[in-house]
């Protein structure tokens, strides 16, 4: 299985807090955290993954995926994935500075890009290249696509639908959340009620399904879930095993 692309305290009574979330009434704000998931589809368990969002010493904030293969798995260069995106704060995820995406298991598809507000230029870096890409100031990383649906959480959790254009090495795409609504999933954090949104389209034969909890650390919204499907079928899923909040 191939990982695509696409972080607990001991003592009794933190993990009773942490086992909790806020009421699916409310929207959770975005705020730094630190999460692990582990990454499995209906038949094997392939690796975790470690999600964070944190300051830097710069006062701008990284936001970072990083995930990790096991057991068999753990022998290849396969599923050794990072995302990194580099935000001036957490509420202006359109405002990326910059992107990296590194694969170890598949070298050629690494990149990197930068972008200049100002001049409304991204740089993109691929291979020893550097390609120009013009963009305005809706475009953002395919990383930080998933602040925005965040923030709109945030903001109105009851939203319908919203189009993300985002960066996409040197194309920029149009990416459509659609809000499905309230749910509950089940995590080995128990039970959490979450809201589930959509990632597809009417041309395509893939879909991303995440669920989204405001955890009651400090009510910090995070992914609780996320699962791929390629015509229909399950090909990824990523499910919450460790959260915390962080300062």
């Amino acid at each position: 299985m191939i990982i695509p692309t696409q972080r607990f305290f001991a003592l009794t009574v933190t993990l009773c807090v942490l086992l909790t979330t806020a009421s699916a009434d409310e929207p959770g704000r975005v705020r730094p955290f630190s999460a692990k998931y582990t990454i499995e589809n209906n038949y094997i368990t392939a690796g975790v993954a470690y999600l964070s969002l944190q300051s830097d010493s710069d006062n701008n904030f990284d936001l970072l995926l990083q995930t990790k293969p096991k057991g068999v798995f753990k022998w290849t260069s396969k599923g050794h994935l990072l995302e990194h995106a580099k935000l001036p704060a957490i509420d202006q995820p359109y405002n990326s500075i910059s992107y990296l995406y590194q694969d170890k298991g598949n070298k050629t598809r690494n990149y990197s890009a930068m972008f200049s507000r100002n001049s409304n230029e991204a740089q993109v870096e691929k291979a020893g290249q550097t390609t120009t890409i013009n963009i305005d100031e809706t475009v953002t990383d395919r990383l930080s696509m998933m602040l925005v649906v965040m923030n709109e959480l945030q903001n109105n959790n009851t939203f319908s639908s919203i189009d993300v254009r985002v960066l996409d090495e040197s194309k920029i795409r149009t990416m459509t959340f659609t809000n499905r609504g309230r749910d509950t999933v089940e995590t080995e954090l128990g039970n959490l009620p979450a809201i589930r949104i959509h990632r597809g389209g009417a041309n395509s034969n893939r879909e991303t399904v995440s669920w989204f909890s405001a955890m009651a650390e400090q009510s910090t919204l995070v992914p609780v879930k996320i699962e791929q499907f390629k015509n229909g079928k399950l090909t990824l899923r990523l499910e919450l095993i460790e959260f915390s909040a962080l300062e």
